[in-house]
């Protein structure tokens, strides 16, 4: 059986993208939003998906925005009950994750003692690995854990010797290490090291130095913030030192999206607004919950959000601005972010007919995957489907033409979705085809589909 919604393909006209927004306050906000608007394209949230289980703690994206390295603390609740007795029988372990964006496949690292383990530090700025304060049998020092699971000392850096962030400089890599000398003296020194992490050059510098260090534009050198909030510079090559008059702003690409976990638990995205993240950031009283990063703070239009999910508490943005992870209750998820793209026409035929119909397919069949997330995995019935899917995509017209084929299947009873028909659209020379896993795919003519129920 199959039921198609209004017109043929071929007689539909073909809205902009702007027609797929709808507005509405900030407070009314369900889950079902799945549409946002920033710097007039339309983008659309892709249903949520699991990306590493158990209780996950930290999480820090890669700087190409390839990876996601995630301390887990469990994939059972064991630890939580033995916590919460008076004497806990089990030791706490954390496992150190690797999961590849590109192929959704996570790997455990390691595994430690969480007392001698620490939270990630940073990942290299080459993304080739992750700095790590762990203690192992030589002692307590700062590791780089390889993304193959392997790990070496950080050279330069003891057991009584702490680094701060590390920046790249050109072909290089800096940073700012500790010595503690007692409780209340530490030494501090410049470390140089390049692409291999071998140490090359260490500079000495006053004790009085702030806590991180930040590159100096134009320059092969960094900026150093002293504790009296005087802003010194330093040559990396020879260590040569200069007073600076201020802090010299750095020009960084801005990001083109941010999230916001709402007092109701609503992680929404939107665009990027310099405004309301500097408002915010001076007023922690403000009525979300804040973060550290600033990929984190909401867009100052209430218009322009669109909801990823209604029961996390921790999210940021992925380099890229492609995806965006977010922590519940068990488990990180990734959500990606797609433009939607619809092409104004009345007669697509040609290559714009494929261009134009398959991307209309995957808008509707991304709604009614959404529609599923947001009903314990149940797809909606063929009878009243356009109803159900119409609070998703906020556009009648673009459903016009869509013949939906599943029916109110579940999805673990679909054996195979890749090759499970969900819909498509005719067009003259092909048709769309959608499948039960989300991908769309341009077929020629064949005899009429026949749903694989």
């Amino acid at each position: 059986m199959k039921i198609v919604s209004g017109l043929a393909a071929s007689s539909i006209l073909f809205l902009s993208c702007a027609a797929l927004a709808q507005t509405s306050t900030f407070g009314q906000r369900t889950s079902q939003e799945k549409i946002f608007k920033s710097e007039g394209k339309t983008y659309m949230v892709l249903p949520a998906k699991l990306a590493v289980d158990g209780f996950v703690r930290k999480v820090l994206p890669s700087p190409d925005g390839k990876f996601l390295f995630a301390v887990v603390y469990s994939k059972d609740d064991t630890w939580l009950k033995s916590r919460l007795t008076s004497r806990p029988q089990t030791e706490l372990q954390s496992q150190y994750v690797l999961y590849n964006i590109e192929t959704s496949e996570s790997k455990i690292l390691s595994t430690f003692s969480s007392r001698s383990a620490r939270d990630p530090m940073q990942w290299l700025p080459n993304s080739q690995g992750v700095l790590i304060s762990i203690e192992v049998e030589e002692g307590r020092g700062i590791y780089v854990m390889s993304k193959d699971g392997s790990m070496k000392p950080l050279a330069g850096v003891g057991d009584k010797e702490r680094i701060t962030n590390m920046i790249p400089i050109g072909e290089n890599f800096v940073t700012l290490k500790q010595h503690f000398l007692s409780a209340t003296e530490t030494a501090m020194s410049l470390q140089v090291y390049n692409q291999s992490l071998e140490l090359t050059k260490s500079h000495v510098l006053p004790n009085n130095i702030g806590p991180h260090v930040t590159a100096l534009p134009n320059a092969n050198a960094v900026q150093l913030m002293t504790k009296d909030q005087k802003w010194i510079s330093v040559d990396i090559d020879s260590g040569n030192q200069g007073q600076l008059g201020a802090f010299v702003r750095i020009h960084e690409d801005r990001p083109r999206f941010q999230s916001l976990i709402t007092p109701e638990e609503l992680l929404l995205i939107g665009g990027w607004d310099q405004n309301l993240y500097t408002l915010q950031s001076a007023s922690p009283s403000s009525g979300a919950k804040e973060h550290s990063d600033p990929r984190n703070h909401a867009p100052i239009s209430d218009t322009d959000f669109a909801v990823v999910s209604k029961d996390s508490f921790q999210s940021g943005i992925v380099p890229g601005d492609q995806y965006v992870w977010h922590i519940r209750e068990r488990g990180l998820y990734l959500s990606e972010v797609v433009e939607s793209k619809v092409i104004i026409s009345t007669t697509p035929t040609g290559p714009d007919e494929k261009l134009i119909l398959t991307n209309i397919a995957k808008m509707v069949a991304t709604a009614i995957m959404i529609y599923a997330a947001d009903h314990e995995e149940q797809f909606p019935t063929i009878e009243n489907w356009t109803e159900k899917i119409i609070p998703y995509l906020k556009n009648r017209p673009i459903m016009e033409g869509f013949v939906y084929m599943l029916g109110d299947k579940h999805l673990k009873d679909i054996k195979d979705p890749a090759k499970t028909v969900l819909g498509y659209i005719d067009g003259k020379d092909g048709r769309a085809v959608a499948y039960a896993d989300g991908h769309v795919k341009w077929e020629k003519h064949e005899p009429p589909l026949s749903s694989l129920r």
